[in-house]
């Protein structure tokens, strides 16, 4: 694509924790909250806010335990992704309502907020960001243990790389539709540099544990039918988890009050990564209030 669209950082105090807030378009016009998914981290939403105007400004937080952002070392909850958010809110954009892209974890974490937070949300793109199937309780008790045996240190273990090139080699090999130059950049944003020189990811591996909770689905549910905004819902190509099979998908988009579905093919779940153009379309054409493009993948 050439030359990428240059951003800033900036550090806040969130939760006690050292946010890594990334920003494109500092001084634009209007302004966007892009919520990255679990283990990627802000700066891979590159290619597709390349391909986005250019007066709009775009601010998106690295996650508590991801990217540049402060480790917890205890709590990754759901929730406490949407608390974290409902500051950066309210320092970013205290009296306006704000407009919300997120994928996967990020876009439940942003729906979650927009039905706490309803009359402050303008309209919000959800990406592959759908809700789990509904897990079974009696799992709880095995999942508590092994949480705890987690924060005793028991984390589980990352794979270093020798340097970013074989790192990007991995990701390029995991994900056959990333080129060589964007799996460079991604290797380079979601790395950190070992004292050996070798790299490694640069996620908590807490986020690998268990959680302390088995998933609910109607919990979620619930949270849709709050939502006031307009919702976007772009799926992937990738093969749907059972609870969405079957129609699940339309069911699930009927408890919004308005709630359209886009398609991506050819993609897997980091569709913004796959096909960065087509994403831009339609954010772009929602925001806009224009027709969505049909997309021939």
């Amino acid at each position: 694509m050439g030359q990428h669209r240059p951003s800033t950082s900036t550090y806040l105090d969130i939760n006690h924790l050292r946010y890594h807030i990334r920003t494109w378009n500092e001084h634009g016009k209007e302004t966007f909250f892009f919520l990255h998914g679990h283990e990627d981290c802000a700066a891979t939403f590159q290619f597709v806010v390349d391909r986005l105007p250019e007066d709009w400004r775009i601010i998106a937080p690295d996650w508590r335990g991801h990217g540049k952002t402060q480790w917890d070392h205890d709590s990754y909850l759901l929730q406490n992704y949407v608390s974290d958010f409902d500051k950066i809110v309210d320092h970013y954009a205290p009296d306006q309502s704000v407009r919300i892209v997120g994928h996967s974890m990020g876009g439940n974490a942003g729906q979650m907020w927009a039905a706490v937070r309803p009359r402050r949300v303008e309209k919000l793109v959800a990406l592959d960001a759908f809700g789990l199937r509904s897990e079974d309780p009696a799992e709880f008790p095995d999942r508590l243990v092994e949480w705890l045996d987690n924060l005793r240190g028991e984390r589980p273990p990352k794979r270093p790389s020798p340097d970013l090139e074989s790192f990007a080699r991995r990701l390029h090999s995991a994900n056959r539709r990333l080129d060589e130059e964007n799996a460079l950049f991604m290797a380079e944003a979601l790395t950190v540099r070992r004292p050996d020189g070798s790299v490694e990811a640069s996620f908590d591996p807490l986020h690998r544990g268990a959680k302390p909770y088995t998933y609910r689905f109607d919990d979620m549910g619930a949270c849709y039918e709050r939502i006031t905004a307009p919702v976007l819902w772009v799926a992937s190509g990738r093969k749907l988890n059972p609870a969405l099979a079957d129609g699940g998908l339309e069911r699930r988009s009927k408890l919004f009050r308005n709630c359209k579905l886009a398609h991506v093919g050819d993609t897997g779940h980091n569709l913004h990564h796959d096909a960065p153009a087509e994403v831009a379309s339609l954010i772009e054409a929602f925001f806009k209030g224009e027709d969505l493009p049909t997309i021939n993948r």
